[in-house]
């Protein structure tokens, strides 16, 4: 704007400068909001993987066999029971936690 004031540049070329930016400005905005709208999506699917880690925690506490079970179909592959072992093969992100001591 100072450029086109001070007569450095031709009307013109003030206007085509200033759709560029414009045009630029928009995209940004469009990106902004886009991830203001699907940023936080991995955010939710980590809270979410916590809460279930804490939740199988508690199970693996009690004595809630049924509530187990349902569970453990949500998280967990192949369900086994073995000589009174269970062995299961957890989905990710579960098997992750499986494989920690």
């Amino acid at each position: 704007m100072d450029g086109y004031l001070d007569g450095g540049f031709e009307l013109s070329e003030f206007q085509q400068k200033k759709n560029a930016l414009m045009s630029e400005k928009k995209t940004l905005e469009e990106k902004l909001s886009d991830f203001e709208r699907k940023g936080n999506h991995w955010l939710e699917l980590v809270r979410n993987w916590i809460l279930q880690a804490n939740q199988a925690q508690n199970f693996a506490s009690s004595k809630k066999f049924e509530e187990m079970k349902t569970f453990l179909k949500t998280i967990g592959l192949n369900r086994h029971l073995r000589a009174s072992a269970l062995s299961v093969d957890f989905k990710t992100p579960f098997s992750f936690l499986a494989e920690l001591p």
